[in-house]
């Protein structure tokens, strides 16, 4: 496989190195630890993006799913395929993303709204989105940090 780790000539090295690059985290606890997302953040700032890589379990329950005509086995919230126990995506939804990135990394809730909402938009060249502004899309939520939720205001 791809060598990933961060050695010279590496694919990570080559990411790191190049500044045009965004990286996309999945911050679900098992792609990679918290505490290395952590670190990846502290290194990166604004070039990091949290990303779900959701498939069908996406906020359901655990159960057997499929991706195309591979069979996904959900359990304990975590999407393997039942050929060889590989991730198989994730179950994480932007929600929870949001929520990891500010109670499992650490980061403020500021860094959490750009590595899921700002950063994104920027990478993608959506200039009518990602920030709250005069002319922007009003596509906002309220995060409420004493009980954790997440409110869509309408």
């Amino acid at each position: 496989g791809m060598n990933k780790s961060l050695t010279e000539g590496s694919f990570a090295s080559f990411v790191v190195a190049d500044e045009r690059l965004s990286v996309e985290l999945i911050i679900d606890g098992h792609h990679i630890p918290f505490a290395t997302a952590r670190e990846i953040y502290t290194a990166l700032g604004s070039r990091i993006i949290f990303i779900t890589d959701a498939m069908a379990a996406a906020g359901a329950g655990d159960g057997n799913y499929t991706i195309g005509k591979l069979g996904v086995t959900v359990q304990d919230s975590v999407a393997r395929l039942e050929s060889n126990g590989a991730l198989a995506g994730s179950t994480l939804t932007m929600d929870r993303a949001f929520l990891n990135a500010i109670n499992k990394c650490g980061v403020s809730v500021e860094q959490a709204v750009s590595i899921t909402s700002t950063n994104p938009a920027t990478a993608l060249g959506l200039k009518d989105r990602g920030r709250i502004a005069v002319g922007m899309r009003a596509d906002l939520l309220s995060y409420n940090s004493s009980s954790g939720s997440i409110t869509v205001i309408s």
